[in-house]
């Protein structure tokens, strides 16, 4: 079992008894797909929840598996994965077509996912921070990247004296 999964004995968290349910599961075998998560989680998806890094929460390692399921690789998955996404699982099916939007386009800089992610979570989540319209999820990269530069200078200044 991977290292990170065996958190589940060191914590007593809320979430914990729900994940010792899992490991033992797996442990026996089952594919993780086949617990009850709070996403669709495919085979594949459980395979490489199996192979995320040891220094990864368990949500954290569900995101992963469920970025490169969805047909990206690792590096996007790990930048996912420490976005805030990586565990928050509430609006899944839009978050997946986001994830689907990323896998889709050759990202400029891909530093800038997680940012990016915030961008599009405050126009989406948060009306009252709203700066820019996001256009169309079809737009590419360097579209939401234009968008977005101005977004984070006003953002960060609002949410500082907000």
């Amino acid at each position: 079992m991977p290292t990170f999964f065996q958190q589940v004995w060191a914590s007593n968290g809320q979430s914990m008894g729900r994940y010792r349910g899992w490991y033992v599961r797996v442990a026996q075998g089952q594919n993780l797909g086949k617990c009850k998560l709070s996403i669709a989680y495919t085979s594949r998806m459980a395979h490489w929840f199996l192979r995320a890094p040891n220094s990864f929460s368990i949500a954290q390692a569900i995101r992963f598996g469920q970025v490169i399921g969805l047909g990206d690789d690792e590096r996007l998955a790990r930048m996912i994965a420490a976005s805030r996404l990586s565990d928050d699982f509430a609006h899944n099916a839009f978050w997946v077509t986001v994830i689907r939007w990323f896998v889709a386009q050759p990202l400029p800089d891909p530093v800038q996912v997680g940012p990016i992610i915030d961008y599009i979570y405050f126009q989406r989540f948060v009306p009252e921070h709203v700066l820019i319209g996001f256009n169309r999820p079809m737009d590419g990269a360097a579209t939401v990247e234009v968008q977005f530069g101005p977004w984070k200078s006003n953002a960060f200044r609002v949410l500082k004296n907000s």
